[in-house]
């Protein structure tokens, strides 16, 4: 009855040692995942918040760049043209562009998220 008894004490260690592996694996990846989602949403607000003052600096270059180029023309209203039309070419270049762009942005979000910080 000996080797019964220590074999059912072994394999009760063996079950407190598994289940103890299970707890701190799941607070492993629950603390994984509140760190991705903490990186994702910090790089999301720091981008927001840089691209309202971004847009807000480009509109007004583009403003006076307007204003500037109705001068030069002689019509406000051709020098606002002028502008939006550059926007459109650029808008079409992007677009065009815009399987490498996605590309380029998913190698670099994918190193945030799949390597382990040591």
């Amino acid at each position: 009855m000996a080797v019964f008894d220590k074999l059912n004490e072994t394999s009760n260690k063996a079950v407190d040692v598994g289940e103890t592996y299970i707890d701190k694996s799941e607070a492993y990846y629950k603390l994984k995942a509140f760190q991705v989602m903490s990186l994702s949403f910090t790089m999301i607000t720091k981008f927001a918040i840089i691209g309202v003052f971004l847009l807000l600096a480009l509109f007004l270059f583009s403003v006076a760049g307007a204003i500037a180029l109705g001068n030069i023309v002689e019509s406000i209203s051709l020098g606002c043209i002028i502008v939006a039309v550059f926007y459109l070419l650029l808008a079409i270049v992007v677009y065009s562009i815009r399987s490498k762009i996605e590309t380029l942005i998913i190698k670099k979000l994918s190193i945030n998220y799949f390597t382990e910080n040591e």
